[in-house]
C-alpha cells in the first residue's frame, strides 16, 4: 500500500511506485532492465483506463455523425485546437479515423471546444 501523500499522484505513477516498492533491496540494475518492458506494459494498460474515466466524468457535447462528417472536419468545426482530432478519436474509441459511420455519437469535451 502506498502512503497517503502518494495517492494523489496520477494512476500510472502510482503503479510505477508500487512496482518499485515490491522489488527486493538487492534487486540489480540488470534485473530491473529486464523488467522495464513489463513496467511499460503495465503503465500503458493503465493509461487508457484513466483517460476513459476522466473523459466519462467531464461534461461534453454529444455530436451525432452525419453523412460527410470526418474527424478532421469535426476538429476544424468544433475544436479550439483542430489538430487534436486524433485525441478525439481515441477518447471516443473510433477504430478507423478515416471512416465515421452515420449515427455514431462522438462526445466532445467542452474544454476542448472553440467558443464563438
Amino acid at each position: 500500500m502506498l502512503p497517503t501523500h502518494l495517492l494523489a499522484l496520477p494512476a500510472p505513477l502510482q503503479v510505477t511506485l508500487r512496482l518499485q516498492l515490491c522489488l527486493p533491496l538487492h534487486f540489480s540494475v540488470r534485473s530491473s532492465l529486464r523488467l522495464a518492458p513489463l513496467a511499460a506494459a503495465v503503465l500503458l494498460a493503465a493509461a487508457p483506463a484513466q483517460a476513459a474515466t476522466a473523459s466519462a466524468a467531464e461534461p461534453a457535447y454529444a455530436h451525432t455523425a452525419t453523412r460527410g462528417d470526418t474527424l478532421i472536419g469535426l476538429g476544424r468545426r468544433f475544436l479550439l485546437e483542430p489538430a487534436r482530432w486524433p485525441e478525439l478519436a481515441r477518447a471516443n474509441g473510433v477504430k478507423n479515423p478515416n471512416r465515421l459511420r452515420v449515427g455514431t455519437v462522438l462526445n466532445i469535451p467542452f474544454r476542448w471546444m472553440a467558443i464563438e
